[in-house]
């Protein structure tokens, strides 16, 4: 039981580490259909003047009224957000894995 346990854990941590995060205050917003875009003041969406990062707005995906709520919100007030996406270094749009906020 415990080598099962130590198994799911190497493999949780093994897919965490291969996550990349952008943190930054939001610099733009761009809805369009049911996709929400939107940038950071970060390093992760600088290299292309449009790569964002992207959330489906879907039934499937409960969370993205949430993450919306939290980018809108951000964005207000000027606060950073972490965002953690695949890959950083991916050509075109980048797909949010999760949002979280420090305070």
């Amino acid at each position: 039981m415990k080598k099962i346990l130590l198994a799911m854990l190497c493999l949780y941590m093994s897919m965490t580490s291969y996550a990349d995060e952008g943190v930054g205050a939001v610099s733009r917003i761009y809805p369009a259909g049911n996709v929400f875009h939107f940038r950071l003041k970060d390093n992760c969406n600088n290299s292309a003047a449009n790569e964002y990062y992207k959330i489906y707005m879907t039934e499937q995906a409960p969370a993205s009224k949430t993450w919306v709520a939290m980018i809108l919100a951000a964005s207000a007030t000027g606060s950073e957000l972490r965002v953690s996406v695949l890959d950083c270094n991916k050509v075109g749009d980048k797909d949010v894995r999760y949002i979280y906020q420090d305070f």
